[in-house]
Parts: structure tokens; sequence; C-alpha cells
């Protein structure tokens, strides 16, 4: 059995914006192994990557979803999650040096997944998605899931 090497650290978890693009809503989401923010590069780089993955959805898409920026210990992760045919999400991963959050690379097809902060998240989007739009469909639906947000520390 390996022998955990850190401890569990709470790191916060912020609903930063809901952004639209080309049609598109997003909340735009950060998580920090360090501090309360991220960097402003981080940000830029995942509304970019964001921007280039739901223009290229060909899906059955709500035009609605969310992604997570993530400082953690040893790299930039970035995750862009799009609803599709009313219970489905879409989700891609991509990885960058700490140091050049810029030089980002599309590791979904790797296998490399979510951690532990980013489920949270994945978690708290799929019950408010489920409560605001699978269990509600009024004209306010999609205005209640857009402004049911996480702010937490975890």
């Amino acid at each position: 059995m390996k022998i955990l090497t850190d401890s569990y650290k709470k790191r916060p978890i912020r609903c930063l914006e809901i952004w639209e693009y080309d049609k598109w809503k997003m909340k735009l989401y950060s998580i920090s192994c360090n501090k309360e923010k991220i960097s402003k590069i981080v940000v830029d780089t995942t509304k970019r990557i964001t921007e280039q993955d739901i223009l290229e959805s060909k899906n059955n898409s709500y035009k609605l979803g969310f992604s997570i920026a993530h400082q953690a210990r040893e790299a930039v992760f970035i995750l862009v999650n799009w609803w599709i045919k009313d219970n489905m999400l879409r989700s891609h991963i991509y990885r960058s040096p700490l140091h050049s959050p810029e030089k980002i690379i599309n590791v979904t097809s790797t296998g490399e997944s979510m951690c532990i902060w980013e489920i949270y998240v994945l978690n708290f989007e799929r019950n408010a998605w489920v409560k605001h739009v699978l269990q509600n469909q009024s004209k306010e639906s999609i205005s209640n899931y857009l402004h049911c947000q996480l702010n937490d520390e975890i």
C-alpha cells in the first residue's frame, strides 16, 4: 500500500463569474492550493480554451456549462464541461506547467481525470442541474441554474 506524502488541506473554490460567449453561458470556477485567487493568465487561458471547445461542439447542447481553473501543486488544470442531451455532461481536461499556464495541452484522451476538489464542483453542478433544470422546467430554470453557484472551502 502506498503511503500518502501530503496531508489534506482545504482549498477555496469560488465561482468567479458567469460569462457569455457566442450565445453560450458558462460559469467559471477557480480552485487554488495556495491562496484565494488564481492568476489572471490562468483565468484568461481558461476562457480561451473554453471558447475553443464550445465552438467546436456539434452536440445537442443547451449552450450552458461550467469551467474549472485549478492551480494545483504540480500543474494548472482546466476542465471544460457543458450539458448535452438533457442529462449528459461533456468534459474536456487540460493541463499546463505552473510556470507557463498558457502552454496548455489537452489530456482528455490520456485518461487523466479529476481530483477530489474538481469532483466536488462537478457534484455541486450535477445537483444544481437536476434541481433547477431537470426537475423544474420553467422560464426561470436556466437563470436559477446559472445563479446557483458554489463558493466554499473544502
